[in-house]
């Protein structure tokens, strides 16, 4: 029995020899397709989509309120740096995985 006291826990795992449901089952192209080739954009727009903005002001806004507080000659991060700072923790991650 969970926390809930409604749950019932089942301690075995379900049978392996169950089908699938046919509604489960995908039968499209799985990826990319050849509508994906269609776009245009560069990778930074594309991140531009994801974090608009005004998100970006709104972390720069606290990032430097934050960094002011604790350090005295705190030069203010602009939405450039951010950017490639971003840039760069993903180049990295992206190298590192190779």
């Amino acid at each position: 029995m969970a926390k809930d006291g409604e749950t019932l826990w089942i301690p075995d795992a379900p049978p392996s020899n169950r089908r699938t449901a046919a509604h489960n089952i995908g039968r499209g192209e799985s990826g990319p397709t050849d509508a994906a080739g269609t776009f245009d954009m560069k990778p930074v727009e594309l991140f531009k989509l994801l974090l608009t903005s005004d998100h970006v002001a709104t972390i720069l806004m606290h990032t430097n309120a934050h960094a002011a507080s604790v350090m005295q000659n705190w030069n203010p991060v602009n939405e450039d740096e951010f950017y490639a700072f971003i840039g760069i923790l993903l180049f990295v991650g992206a190298e590192k995985k190779k």
